[in-house]
């Protein structure tokens, strides 16, 4: 048994990146439809943020590589997530302590991130967003 934990130990990540796509795929199979192949996307995405089985910096490049409000579609739902628990958590300090200001700053500080980080990505590349694909063309008519 121990040589099979050790097996799997340095592997994990390769097994994460591998299986989740397959594990999930009866998701679009099953429901035909847009939403549900957008789930997939999504949820393998997670997954792979969560469990850090692709690095983040890998895993920026590759958002640099898709439109900037898909970045954000993605990161949106996480950033949520992560708020919703943290409130949750420090329900009880807050009231104590009357830091519900602190709540408020804390979620509006993680939603900036995710919008200002998509800004960024976007400026990045050409297809980042729709107005950078409007300025390379109005610049190639002018020279």
């Amino acid at each position: 048994m121990i040589h099979i934990i050790n097996w799997y130990k340095p592997r994990w990540r390769l097994l994460i990146v591998l299986l989740t796509p397959l594990v999930l795929l009866p998701i679009p199979l099953v429901r035909k439809s847009s939403q549900a192949r957008c789930g997939y996307i999504v949820l393998i995405l997670t997954i792979y943020w969560v469990f850090e089985a692709i690095p983040l910096a890998l895993f920026s490049m590759c958002l640099m590589w898709i439109s900037n409000s898909a970045a954000t579609s993605i990161m949106l739902p996480v950033a949520l997530a992560i708020t919703n628990e943290l409130e949750s958590h420090t329900k009880g300090y807050h009231e104590k302590k009357n830091g519900a200001k602190e709540a408020t700053a804390v979620v509006n500080g993680f939603l900036l991130a995710v919008v200002y980080s998509a800004t960024i990505g976007g400026l990045s590349r050409l297809l980042g967003t729709a107005p950078n694909i409007f300025v390379k063309g109005f610049t190639d008519k002018l020279l």
